[in-house]
């Protein structure tokens, strides 16, 4: 077992894994299991069925990332079932900017765990037994994304869904406010960049496209250059194989002005940005683009036009219908005014954690404060025209800015329901629910 080790300052270092501690007084706490398993621990969640007591851990390190715990008997807990990604052959992720497959957050309501699956978005798995969890079907984002009109960024952060089970409450957490694209004369595509040789973002040039056949994995394997060609050329590669550093530096040894790497039909149209993997001097400028757009760039004549980087926002609430999950529908959305705004920096405006009420959401979210927002209009079937969340309060710290981080509900044995409010920065506000 790992030792802990202070920093000097008196604090001590987590060991990982789990910990399991009664507080039946809260002022004298008692460690029941300590660091039960080894790996890095994002988030768990704890539900009841009958006499038996069960836990998902987020585990921060392993592909098969969902774990289900028995915590029946605390002192010693149990892992009964691990599962993620690879054991889910029908996980969609659809046309995304990634993808980055990994769990971020879990809810478990009547046998039903609702995972923020990142890139992947919402997983539904019947838990009901739970030493066999079943996939049961993920959402995809709409492409283009009905409120930015681009390709879709992912970032499932967190979801909960309603008392029902009908609706699930789902948000993103996308720092980003911008994504670098290319225009072409085949269409707009977004890109990743090279993160060797000079950047794109500022010495991409306009030139004409050229299919270069294959991987590109020696200077042989790309035609050369057309010498009598006035305007600067750009290789088409296909990504495989070799190192991006490789490919890049047989097309500048073959006289190109710049490249593209096209990923591959197996990694479909995931972007990527490429790091080097070889010391190789690449002197050229280099993106990369997904399988379609790679698909569109072959043809003949085709050109580019500019690079790009374009405003996009950041992350917001989704509104999914989950009646049929094989089958899961974004119905609704709701942004505040600061996601696709534009400000000083540091202003973090992104969705963050939620609780779901009734047909209330309410959430922390960073330099936006808390936000309770009524989706009551939104109904299984609805479609994006019926369903439109309105905001119903909201507080910002506007002279110190808000930073919050967390919320949670709170009914009071006095009769009232709280807000409870983690801010970052300020330490924990506590409002009054004002639909109490």
């Amino acid at each position: 077992m790992p030792r802990t080790q202070s920093n000097g300052k008196g604090v001590v270092a987590g060991r990982g894994g789990i910990s399991i501690w009664d507080v039946t007084d809260p002022t004298k706490p008692k460690a029941m299991k300590q660091s039960f398993m080894t790996n890095g621990i994002h988030n768990t969640f704890i539900w009841q069925d009958g006499s038996n007591a069960y836990l998902i851990a987020v585990d921060d390190v392993a592909t098969r990332d969902v774990v289900v715990v028995d915590i029946t008997k605390p002192q010693s807990p149990k892992v009964i079932a691990r599962v993620g990604a690879p054991d889910w052959p029908d996980l969609d992720f659809g046309e995304i900017e990634g993808p980055s497959l990994f769990l971020h957050d879990v809810w478990v309501q009547d046998g039903i765990a609702y995972l923020s699956y990142w890139d992947a978005g919402l997983v539904l798995l019947d838990v009901s037994d739970v030493a066999n969890p079943v996939f049961l079907g993920d959402s995809t984002y709409p492409n283009p994304d009905v409120v930015s009109g681009l390709p879709p960024e992912g970032n499932g952060h967190v979801s909960a869904p309603t008392a029902d089970g009908l609706l699930t409450i789902l948000g993103d957490e996308d720092f980003s406010k911008f994504s670098a694209v290319v225009n072409t004369s085949a269409g707009t595509f977004k890109i990743g960049v090279a993160l060797f040789g000079p950047d794109p973002l500022t010495t991409y040039p306009a030139g004409d496209v050229v299919w270069t056949g294959g991987e590109g994995c020696s200077s042989g394997a790309i035609p050369p250059a057309d010498a009598f060609d006035p305007d600067p050329q750009i290789a088409l590669i296909q990504r495989g194989t070799c190192f991006f550093s490789e490919k890049a530096l047989n097309a500048e040894q073959q006289g190109y002005d710049a490249y593209i790497v096209a990923n591959n039909a197996a990694g479909g149209e995931g972007i990527i940005n490429m790091s080097a993997g070889t010391d190789d001097p690449v002197t050229i400028p280099g993106i990369f683009v997904g399988f379609s757009a790679g698909e569109a760039l072959k043809a003949p004549g085709t050109t580019v036009l500019s690079v790009d980087s374009i405003f996009d926002g950041e992350g917001f609430m989704r509104v999914l219908d989950v009646t049929d999950p094989e089958n899961i529908v974004q119905i609704g959305h709701f942004a505040t005014e600061g996601v696709f705004s534009l400000g000083e920096i540091p202003e973090d405006r992104t969705a963050h954690n939620v609780i779901v009420r009734g047909e209330t959401a309410y959430w922390s979210w960073y330099w936006e404060g808390i936000r309770v927002v009524d989706f009551s209009d939104c109904d299984p079937g609805d479609g994006f025209e019926g369903c439109t969340p309105t905001e119903v309060a909201h507080f910002v710290d506007t002279g110190d800015h808000s930073n919050f981080w967390g919320v949670y509900l709170h009914d009071h044995p006095d009769g009232n329901t709280y807000i409870l409010g983690s801010d970052r920065d300020s330490g924990l506000w506590i409002f009054a629910d004002p639909l109490s």
